[in-house]
């Protein structure tokens, strides 16, 4: 990975390349958030052997899972208006973060509610936010190739100062 990253910030990388790596960033992002999100709904599930049963929070963080997504867009397109590898780069671990948050959400419904129907929507808008996550990250690698690091428009002539009388 080490080397795909030197690739991406040194080089100047095709497309595919590009695409690659941002790709592999969004999947490593995303899949650690699942990861503990996962681990820790496990854990307590195994620490609290009775809980409350409340459908009423599993539908409140099923709204904030929907709201999020804007959320995520908006933080995400105001990343990348510096329109550097850098910023796509850190568009690509913002996006695989924000986006994975109903993880979080879907782990506490499967603990507050008995009806499985909660976790099988969360589970369903995180794959969906996960092809969402790959599509932003084909579009960023794309920009991201195009070397958009060092503008002409940036470098301006040196201008003489005026003289004095």
């Amino acid at each position: 990975m080490y080397s795909s990253l030197k690739t991406y910030l040194s080089a100047n990388p095709t497309i595919l390349q590009a695409t690659a790596f941002l790709r592999l960033v969004f999947v490593f992002s995303f899949g650690l958030q699942l990861l503990i999100a996962l681990s820790l709904s496990v854990i307590l599930f195994m620490l609290v052997p009775e809980r409350n049963q409340n459908p009423l929070l599993a539908q409140i963080m099923l709204v904030l899972s929907f709201l999020q997504l804007p959320f995520a867009l908006l933080i995400s397109h105001l990343v990348t208006k510096a329109r550097t590898r850098q910023a796509y780069l850190s568009a690509s671990i913002m996006s695989g973060v924000l986006l994975s948050t109903p993880a979080w959400f879907a782990s506490m419904a499967f603990l507050s509610t008995p009806e499985l129907v909660y976790v099988l929507i969360f589970l369903v808008i995180l794959i969906a936010y996960y092809v969402l996550g790959l599509v932003l990250c084909s579009r960023w690698g794309k920009q991201a190739s195009l070397d958009l690091e060092t503008p002409n428009r940036l470098k301006t002539p040196a201008t003489q100062p005026p003289a004095n009388s």
